[in-house]
């Protein structure tokens, strides 16, 4: 998996998010995580969950979310990573995309190429501690600059029309 993420443009949009999602899962302990991606053709950039993981993973892919709204849209807008231990305390968390399931925590990172934000990787629920870590952080951001780059070759190559 680690080798085919770099190469995931070969193999096309799904792959390249399925695979990055996996491998964030992989090496990171998660309780669920999706991948948002901005709809070019959307005048406002909505964000559309492209792959999801976990236990509302069906329920929830092809969520839309306006750029800016959330956390995820929030990081996505400014182009930056953000961990936040307690949603609760932080005045971007919107809620609940699914009942049934409790978000406590999210990690979430702009997928940009260049200035350009693509979308976003998003973690819920960090398994085991009390809150995701610096180590977490670095491997998230290095997967979110592998999946811009993909994309971005992805677009180019085949003008890709993200259907959802």
């Amino acid at each position: 998996n680690e080798v085919l993420i770099q190469k995931s443009h070969r193999y096309g949009y799904d792959h390249a998010v399925r695979c990055t999602l996996d491998l964030a899962l992989k090496h990171i302990d998660a309780e669920a995580g999706s991948i948002f991606v901005a709809d070019r053709k959307s005048p406002l950039r909505d964000l559309v969950i492209a792959s999801a993981k976990g236990p509302s993973a069906k329920a929830i892919l092809g969520f839309r979310l306006p750029m800016g709204k959330g956390i995820v849209g929030f990081c996505s807008l400014k182009g930056i990573s953000l961990t936040v231990n307690n949603v609760r305390n932080n005045p971007n968390f919107f809620g609940e995309i699914v009942k049934g399931f409790e978000t406590r925590s999210i990690l979430c990172i702009a997928v940009k190429q260049g200035r350009n934000c693509l979308g976003a990787i998003e973690l819920l629920n960090r398994k085991g501690s009390d809150g995701w870590d610096k180590s977490d952080l670095l491997i998230a951001e290095a997967l979110s600059e592998t999946l811009g780059e993909n994309l971005s070759k992805i677009y180019e190559m085949e003008d890709v029309e993200v259907k959802l």
